[in-house]
């Protein structure tokens, strides 16, 4: 018997295959994609990190398939859709539209099938539109890197079809396109407003941005305390120097929603402004 989630799946998968059978496929990969948005990706040990996909289009989209695969220490552990998708379905896509299965069949990752109903007449529109988030964990011990690549050998139970890598374009043309891959390296990251270091330690981000980070800021700015673990992750707004204005960024995050810290936030990963005269010492970068 087939689950309800494989259902919706099934279903989401037909309307990609019937649009293809009836109107021809169009390969046109330089065209219509679907990839992980370029950049570079790292991730750090026993921490989490996250893959913006994104689908590339000289023409509106209403759906895509696609399944992604990967090597080495790391693990899937949600797929989500992206604010700019909820906003373009007008909410949450429809679950009997939308399907993201991450224990497939034919190997590690995960697989996603969308159409956006024609009764709606929405769309992605041309360019480049950030789709979903693919979140991954990577184990204590990770050294090196891992691949992360699209591909259409996966399939959502065995026995069932593999999820082609397609967009279905608005002229009711279902497009293939040629699989991708991304490099992420492990390095030993921090998280930023983690001046104190807690995450790093315990590899529990999530929390490791609280009130004492801001306070050993303080003492260090104002009481003669001892500098922060981690200079660098002090540095909350990345002005490339320390000031009250970092401590009271990350109080105003925690307790006024206001704006969050500077990359690398809200996973951890190295200064993309590398030539400040900060470090972080406590994890010898």
């Amino acid at each position: 018997m087939f689950s309800a989630r494989t259902s919706r799946f099934a279903l989401a998968l037909f309307c990609l295959i019937f649009v293809s059978t009836a109107l021809g496929s169009n390969k046109l990969a330089a065209q219509s994609s679907v990839e992980v948005a370029p950049g570079d990706y790292v991730g750090s040990p026993n921490a989490q990190f996250t893959l913006p996909i994104q689908v590339s289009s000289n023409v509106a989209v209403t759906g895509f398939s696609f399944g992604v695969t990967h090597d080495g220490p790391i693990s899937i552990e949600s797929v989500r859709p992206s604010a700019r998708l909820i906003a373009i379905a007008g909410g949450a896509p429809d679950s009997d539209f939308f399907v993201a299965n991450t224990s497939p069949s034919g190997g590690n990752g995960f697989i996603v099938a969308l159409i956006l109903p024609a009764s709606s007449g929405d769309s992605i529109p041309a360019g480049d539109t950030h789709v979903m988030d693919a979140t991954y964990s990577v184990e204590a011990d990770a050294e090196g890197s891992a691949t992360v690549s699209f591909t259409g050998d996966l399939s959502a139970e065995p026995g069932a079809p593999s999820v082609d890598l397609v967009v279905d374009v608005a002229n009711g043309t279902a497009r293939s396109f040629d699989p991708s891959s991304v490099e992420v390296d492990f390095v030993a990251g921090f998280l930023r407003g983690d001046a104190d270091l807690s995450g790093s330690r315990s590899g529990n981000f999530g929390s490791a941005l609280t009130v004492s980070d801001a306070v050993s800021t303080l003492q260090f700015l104002f009481s003669g305390g001892e500098p922060p673990a981690c200079l660098d992750a002090a540095d909350v707004d990345d002005s490339g120097v320390i000031t009250l204005t970092d401590p009271l960024v990350t109080l105003n995050f925690l307790f006024r929603q206001g704006i969050r810290p500077a990359e690398p936030f809200p996973n951890p990963g190295l200064d993309p402004t590398p030539d400040d005269d900060l470090d972080c010492a406590g994890l010898g970068l």
